[in-house]
């Protein structure tokens, strides 16, 4: 457990008052506070903010992720959750009497005890930061709501745009993590094209990192090759010939051959084990 504070307060474009934690963290908030018998205070969380600025809490669903306090008055409270958690970096309180300092919020962090069953070393700083690009490319992703990410047709131009959305939003969750400064350009760049036609920032060429364009292969490959809502899985036969026709536009076409010489290699080694089996 680890306890921070707010890095920031601020007011949103629709007039929110926001405490800005700094990154986004799973835990409660403690709240100190001293108003008046009968006063209700209202916190609400969320994990990122939307494209003007303001809360946003569409990608919650159903979920309120609220806690509401109300004040025995007299004394400065001390108000925390003990049956609740979140999972947040933007803190919107309602009903806060006086002005909104950061000495009056606590965020306490948690997490998992859960003991590790591996790890991964490598000498090769960008072999690391594409391990680690790997695992959380998509979680910008936490902010498409479900009825984009699982429709069962094809998207609109409005909602693209949502899906569009994701490595920005990624980079915004993991940029205030020290862990993470060299794995940002590969997370932010994995959807850019070869040509210039990707986003979301229209880079080309080497303008891409070489991280995010191996990351762009490989993920478009792990794509093609599992189910999806709108479609049933490619074979690997399909997914290298679509890796093939998109070189030079979509992908590197130096990493598309690296990687259809590995995938053809693990081929011809998986048909050798099934023959000696």
């Amino acid at each position: 457990i680890e306890e921070i504070k707010p890095v920031k307060v601020f007011i949103t474009p629709k007039g929110e008052q926001v405490f800005d934690m700094g990154q986004n963290m799973v835990g409660w908030v403690r709240l100190k506070v001293e108003g008046n018998k009968g006063d209700s205070i209202k916190l609400r969380f969320a994990e990122v903010l939307d494209r003007e600025g303001n809360f946003y809490t569409d990608n919650l669903r159903a979920a309120e992720a609220t806690d509401t306090y109300i004040l025995k008055g007299g004394e400065v409270e001390v108000f925390e959750p003990h049956f609740t958690f979140h999972g947040f970096r933007y803190v919107q309180i309602e009903g806060l009497p006086g002005p909104p300092e950061t000495d009056l919020v606590t965020g306490v962090v948690i997490h998992s005890d859960i003991r590790p069953t591996g790890n991964f070393s490598c000498s090769d700083e960008m072999i690391k930061q594409l391990q680690v690009a790997a695992r959380i490319h998509d979680i910008g992703k936490i902010v498409i709501p479900d009825y984009i990410l699982f429709k069962p047709g094809p998207l609109t131009p409005a909602e693209f745009n949502e899906i569009k959305r994701h490595p920005t939003v990624a980079v915004d969750i993991i940029r205030y993590l020290d862990q993470f400064p060299g794995v940002i350009p590969l997370v932010e760049g994995h959807h850019e094209w070869y040509n210039g036609e990707g986003y979301p920032n229209r880079l080309k060429g080497d303008e891409i990192p070489l991280g995010a364009r191996i990351l762009a292969v490989a993920d478009a490959y792990d794509a093609m090759t599992c189910p999806r809502p709108y479609r049933e899985r490619l074979s690997s036969e399909e997914a290298t010939r679509n890796l093939a026709a998109g070189a030079w536009t979509q992908w590197d076409p130096v990493v598309v051959e690296a990687a259809l010489e590995v995938l053809e290699r693990e081929h011809r080694m998986l048909e050798t084990l099934l023959v000696e089996s």
